[in-house]
């Protein structure tokens, strides 16, 4: 996970905020399991509870099904560390 500062500031949320970058790599996926060939990482965020609601914040692109996924940079959020934020990836 790397730290970098928001490159615009909302002035009506409160706290310092950082922008994350979530690195995700994936060992030992079962290429075999579902019928497609292919997978799509999708990165939810939600300010409630860890039971949602849920807010899509950003899809990765279409994947080959490989038993070793390595997906560097490619979530970014804004993060704001005076409360508590959920995330959740779905493949």
């Amino acid at each position: 996970m790397i730290l970098r500062q928001p490159e615009v500031t909302d002035s009506k949320k409160q706290g310092p905020k950082e922008i994350v970058d979530i690195n995700v790599k994936i060992r030992g996926f079962h290429t075999n399991s579902g019928t497609s060939n292919t997978i799509m990482c999708l990165f939810s965020e939600s300010d409630d509870t860890y039971a949602g609601p849920w807010k899509v914040s950003t899809t990765s692109e279409v994947l080959n099904k490989e038993a070793n996924i390595d997906l560097l940079s490619v979530f970014a959020i804004e993060f704001q560390f005076e409360r508590c934020q959920y995330i959740k990836l779905d493949m």
